[in-house]
């Protein structure tokens, strides 16, 4: 990509390429998300060293 073909508003200022308004930026876990680290269990989320690579 070179710097002619980055968005830039009428000021000449960058913008990114990247809709931000696309995708959920909330901090809070959505019910489905809320729901399926409940029936993984704690313990077996992947960043704890106990987790079962073998679960959905």
């Amino acid at each position: 990509m070179t710097a002619a073909s980055l968005p830039e508003d009428t000021h000449g200022h960058w913008h990114s390429p990247i809709d931000l308004r696309r995708y959920d930026r909330s901090s809070a876990l959505a019910g489905a998300e809320q729901r399926a680290i409940r029936e993984l269990g704690l313990r077996n989320l992947r960043r704890q060293r106990y987790h079962d690579p073998d679960a959905p």
